[in-house]
């Protein structure tokens, strides 16, 4: 004949059976925490990896190659792009109206950017003095002009540097043409590939 339990024996057993989920949980939430940093960290390899073969196979004078500050580039463009991939899915599920505040909360987590003083200081550290160093060299280019030198440098992706500068399409290759003359530049036409020339003499 069964004995029935006493509510002392109920209560240690509720107590038993409340530890032992919250232990799984816990569990669950650790091991996908930690799954989710080793895709993270794989990403972001791959994607450093593929920027540095990139700059490899470009047709760059050697001394570009090996300029310091153009490597802390890559690995600051590759942190970006590895950003950016990682938060696409979450992008998507976002409203069509909301993505640009999406982009752009993204890349001021990133980078600073809706405070032009920090995020100028932010890439100087990164990039050894880049801002300043531009400004003492070409003092007509106004704040615009080095946020604009900054997204070229980092290779963001054309239409994240519209939504974050707040271009059109049909402006952006007037706005390229100015930049390159305060630049002393003769074309627009591969000014990324300039620019990073541009860092190596800076």
């Amino acid at each position: 004949m069964l004995e029935l339990l006493t509510p002392q024996e109920i209560d240690a057993i509720e107590t038993e059976v409340i530890l032992l989920a919250g232990f799984t949980v816990f569990s669950f939430i650790i091991y996908w925490f930690f799954i989710y940093r080793a895709r993270r960290d794989q990403k972001t390899a791959e994607i450093q990896q593929s920027c540095e073969e990139t700059l490899r196979s470009e047709d760059l004078p050697p001394q570009v190659q090996e300029t310091p500050r153009l490597q802390q580039r890559l690995l600051w463009s590759a942190e970006l792009a590895a950003a950016r991939r990682l938060t696409e899915e979450q992008r998507q599920q976002q409203p069509p109206a909301d993505r640009e505040a999406f982009d752009r909360s993204l890349y001021n987590k990133m980078m600073y950017w809706e405070q032009t003083d920090r995020c100028f200081a932010y890439a100087d550290d990164r990039l050894d003095g880049f801002v300043s160093r531009l400004r003492g060299r070409y003092p007509q280019l106004t704040d615009s002009d080095l946020q604009l030198l900054l997204l070229y440098t980092l290779q963001v992706p054309q239409n994240d540097l519209l939504t974050l500068m707040n271009y059109s399409p049909n402006s952006l290759p007037t706005t390229k043409q100015r930049l390159c003359r305060k630049l002393n530049l003769d074309s627009a036409l591969h000014l990324p590939e300039q620019i990073c020339e541009l860092l190596s003499t800076l």
